[in-house]
């Protein structure tokens, strides 16, 4: 399978974040979500689906402390949100990267933006500066620290707020939406730095509504009223193709593609990914 082998050497057996029937609501009375029990081991890559309305925006508040439960509890590297003691700590180690950038830059200049989560941190100011060309460099921005914000496309923006986030060395990094105002050249960066820092081992909780990008996951969760409805590998999820319909949500295009060949009795597996569906063709061509 793709990537297990790398993944088991990432993972282990600590839970980061545990949702242990947890319920919020925001007006008393409805429930977003409800008994919610969901866990993610250190080193994940988990991608949460859902419609509008389905929880996964406010669960993702909920790892940066943002919210806390209303029932059961929500513990984030062994800490309880609700201690207000706990929260300090939560948010320095759980990182939160939101829809809009505009949203999440604070400076004018991207040396200063990167600086500004590390420094209210207290880390020193003679190593602010090496820190930030580190977190510019692990984003792919290196050269950038002079630039001003408000000058940059919207990807580059995204990926100085991923550096401000790195610079404050996290154990999570949760994106909530992150890539949903991007271009489809932004949202390839993006993910593509996702991915590299999974791969040095960083948990990640990336929501989204690109099916492409769950694909990319170590695991895909599918929530629906606030309840999780489907669990499991982006193979074992995404190639359900009638379930995810009724949720609105579409397959990847290359899960659809190879689909529909075996229906037609092309012997293809079924692939969650473009590049798995490339390899499975030109194995295919290759036998002929």
């Amino acid at each position: 399978m793709r990537g297990e082998a790398a993944a088991a050497t990432r993972l282990d057996d600590r839970q980061v974040v545990e949702f242990k029937g947890a319920g919020f609501t925001y007006d008393g009375e409805t429930f977003v979500f409800e008994g919610l029990d969901l866990n993610v081991r250190q080193g994940q890559f988990v991608c949460l689906l859902g419609g509008n309305g389905s929880g996964k925006s406010t669960l993702a508040k909920h790892v940066n402390a943002l919210l806390t439960p209303d029932e059961g509890s929500v513990h984030v590297l062994e800490r309880d949100t609700r201690d207000p003691h706990a929260t300090y700590f939560i948010r320095s180690n759980a990182g939160m990267v939101f829809q809009n950038p505009d949203d999440q830059l604070v400076a004018s200049l991207v040396e200063n933006d990167v600086a500004f989560g590390p420094e209210n941190l207290g880390v020193p100011t003679s190593q602010l500066a090496t820190l930030v060309k580190r977190s510019l460099a692990e984003v792919g921005l290196q050269g950038y620290d002079a630039r001003e914000t408000n000058a940059l496309s919207g990807g580059q923006k995204q990926r100085v707020a991923i550096a401000g986030v790195l610079a404050m060395n996290p154990q999570i990094l949760v994106l909530d939406e992150a890539s949903a105002m991007l271009d489809p050249r932004g949202r390839a960066g993006l993910l593509r730095v996702c991915q590299e820092l999974h791969e040095r081992g960083m948990t990640i909780v990336m929501i989204t509504h690109f099916m492409e990008e769950a694909a990319l996951a170590d695991r895909v969760v599918v929530l629906d009223g606030g309840r999780v409805r489907l669990d499991g590998t982006p193979e074992e999820v995404l190639t359900q193709g009638e379930l995810l319909e009724s949720l609105n949500l579409d397959m990847p295009f290359a899960c659809r593609l190879s689909l529909q060949l075996q229906r037609r009795g092309v012997p293809v597996k079924a692939c969650v990914t473009d590049a798995e569906l490339e390899e499975e063709l030109c194995r295919l061509f290759s036998t002929r």
